[in-house]
């Protein structure tokens, strides 16, 4: 009985051990796959939103530079209203001789060159006496005091003749509908006597901006001034604006919108004090990128090796140490002291084979030397008991 519980206890251990292998080979499986899975979702995360604002950025960076082209076009038409012969002779002109007739020759002059562009929706040219001509589509507030003030020289007049950007011509000339303006200013100089002889003031529609944006085929795009007013786009966008971070590179954050991660994407246009706003959906399922097919693939490649190792384990390892072990516990119950030859390869296993059956022939060979002693110690006593014999047999005879 105690035998069989013995025996059985071994074959439990040995298959414990061949399942504990197993397991722990399962387990290393497990730990690759599941942080595989935890990586490829990071990365995916990630990705997500890395593609996300890729193409945010080139969308932002390509509707600035086209916003910066079309300004960059009306930039160079004021420069040609400057040096316009009418407009020239109206600033140049002494005041008594400023009339009706020389205000309309010098809007004729203006209008015959916006006749080779639009969306110019007014141009103010104001003289240093504060006469003026305009060519306004609609009707305009003119805050002659803030015109006047110190501030607002400095921005406009101190460049010296380069064109400036602002909006509704910070609210010194401006649409009396509210209706806001790209304003490009510059003080104007005689180019003969090179003194400051007006300034300019051309006010350009935000159809210009709508025009943009709706060549991007994107609904999801704000412009705003900044100050956060809208000027053109998907005015629902202008609640993400920070008008504390206006920087000219693009600015991310992903907010929640309807249980949904959304990109927002904010930048200024450089130059001019505009900002854009995007919005982007990220796609809630990823597409796997080359960096996905690559994780992918190392995960075959760990896959595969693991397994190559456990077949190798269990062919080379477990398996030779199974039949080992049957055939020493087939020997055991035979109750038998023969050699095994189980294992073929010239390996660990191997060796304990050889110990095994090199310990078996010296069992053996004790045994037999074993034997041999014990025959040689019967055939002494049978000499000394057949000795003992003689005397007694004679003595025996002799007293008969």
């Amino acid at each position: 009985m105690k035998e069989r519980e013995m025996k059985q206890g071994k074959r439990k251990n040995g298959k414990s051990l061949s399942t504990k292998l197993r397991r722990v080979l399962i387990g290393i499986i497990l730990v690759i796959v599941v942080s595989f899975l935890i990586a490829l979702f990071v990365f995916s995360s990630k990705e997500r939103r890395a593609s996300a604002v890729r193409e945010s950025e080139s969308l932002l960076n390509s509707l600035s530079n086209a916003i910066i082209s079309d300004v960059e076009g009306y930039k160079k038409l004021s420069r040609l209203i400057m040096i316009e012969d009418r407009v020239v002779a109206f600033l140049r002109a002494d005041a008594d001789k400023i009339d009706r007739e020389m205000i309309n020759e010098g809007r004729y002059g203006v209008f015959y060159l916006l006749n080779v562009t639009e969306n110019v929706d007014s141009v103010f040219i104001f003289r240093e006496d504060g006469t003026y001509l305009s060519t306004n589509r609609g009707e305009y507030h003119i805050d002659r005091e803030r015109m006047n003030g110190s501030e607002w020289n400095r921005e406009i007049l101190g460049q010296l003749g380069s064109a400036t950007y602002s909006i509704n011509g910070n609210y010194t000339v401006y649409r009396a509908d509210g209706r806001p303006v790209i304003t490009i200013g510059r003080a104007v100089y005689d180019l003969l006597a090179q003194e400051r002889t007006g300034l300019m003031l051309m006010n350009i529609s935000v159809a210009v901006l709508e025009k943009e944006i709706r060549d991007t085929g994107n609904e999801d795009i704000c412009i705003v001034d900044t100050y956060g007013n809208v000027l053109a786009g998907n005015a629902s966008l202008v609640k993400y604006f920070d008008k504390k971070h206006l920087p000219l590179n693009a600015v991310h954050k992903i907010v929640k919108e309807k249980n949904e991660d959304v990109l927002i994407s904010s930048q200024k246009v450089e130059n001019i004090p505009m900002v854009i706003i995007s919005k982007r959906r990220l796609n809630p399922t990823g597409v796997p990128s080359e960096g996905g097919y690559l994780l992918a693939f190392l995960l075959l490649v760990i896959v595969i090796v693991v397994a190559v190792a456990v077949s190798f384990i269990t062919r080379n390892i477990t398996n030779p140490v199974f039949r080992l072990t049957a055939s020493m516990e087939k020997n055991r119950e035979e109750g038998k002291l023969e050699r095994v030859h189980v294992v073929s390869a010239d390996n660990e296993i191997g060796m304990l084979e050889n110990s095994y059956n090199n310990m078996i022939d010296h069992v053996n060979d004790l045994i037999k030397r074993l034997i041999e002693k014990e025959k040689i110690l019967q055939k002494a006593e049978m000499r000394v008991l057949h000795e003992q014999i003689k005397p007694h047999f004679l003595y025996n005879s002799l007293e008969t």
